[in-house]
């Protein structure tokens, strides 16, 4: 497969790029072969320019990641020999594994935010709960009597509307 086409499922998961895998991209695409520069360099610059294309999309956390990519993607205009691709292909994979760090960190803030609002919510239902009835004796307070009493009350009138209109 092309380059791009095995630096797609690297840059599509959560995980940072191994070493080993990226050896493994240096044997299979970047050893000194006829050719193989010319295309690396094509392959790379279209995934530099659709990861640009995401992050373009993205909000502002990414700018640094932004700014990475589009140096990588001016030196790619240039004329580059093998160390200096290796290199530049070390830039865009340091900077796509900072990328999913920033967003796995993001999903973690999310994630402990959603468990404070939850604590936040459960607080909320034992206070109300607790501002109805008496802490000593847990009996139904006059709050909850009136709560209970102004239902009631909704209640029967609907029925009332409700056999009215049926008369």
């Amino acid at each position: 497969p092309a380059l791009r086409e095995a630096m797609d499922p690297l840059l599509g998961r959560d995980t940072p790029i191994s070493d080993d895998e990226m050896q493994d991209l240096y044997a299979r695409y970047l050893e000194d072969r006829n050719g193989k520069i010319a295309s690396a360099k094509t392959a790379l610059n279209q995934v530099v320019k659709a990861l640009m294309h995401h992050v373009s999309q993205a909000d502002g956390q990414y700018s640094s990641f932004s700014s990475e990519l589009q140096d990588v993607a001016s030196e790619l205009s240039q004329d580059v020999s093998t160390d200096d691709l290796n290199a530049l292909i070390d830039r865009a994979v340091r900077a796509t594994n900072g990328a999913l760090e920033r967003g796995a960190e993001m999903r973690q803030r999310f994630s402990d935010l959603a468990v404070e609002m939850q604590q936040v919510r459960s607080a909320q239902a034992r206070s109300q709960e607790d501002a109805r009835s008496d802490p000593l004796t847990g009996v139904f307070n006059r709050l909850a009597f009136q709560e209970e009493i102004g239902r009631l009350a909704e209640n029967v009138r609907l029925q009332v509307a409700q056999t009215l209109i049926t008369l």
